[in-house]
């Protein structure tokens, strides 16, 4: 089990399972594509990363807005989120990563 739930995520997505983005249908994880929108993909996304770079559940939810607020549209593959995250996560103060505050 990962470290976020459906109930945990701070904004809507479509949670339809497409089988093209299944990552246990996908043998090359990191090189499939991320969609933004939908919640299976940026709660399994946002868990491994969590995971992978062993993140609190706060930063895995400032992930979660830095993706949606600040992650630019350009890039689409899991493994460039992963490495623009790591790049800026501690770049980007709470207050500047969430819309509501804007």
């Amino acid at each position: 089990m990962g470290i976020l739930n459906q109930n945990d995520l701070q904004f809507e997505y479509s949670w339809s399972v497409l089988e093209s983005n299944d990552p246990q249908v996908i043998e090359s994880y990191d090189y499939t594509s991320l969609n933004r929108n939908e919640g299976y993909d940026v709660i399994t996304f946002l868990n491994h990363f969590a995971r992978t770079y062993s993140l609190t559940k706060e930063s895995a939810l400032k992930a979660e807005r830095l993706i949606k607020s600040h992650l630019p549209q350009d890039i689409n593959q899991r493994i460039d989120a992963s490495r623009w995250l790591i790049d800026n996560l501690d770049s980007y103060e709470l207050e500047e990563c969430d819309p509501r505050s804007a």
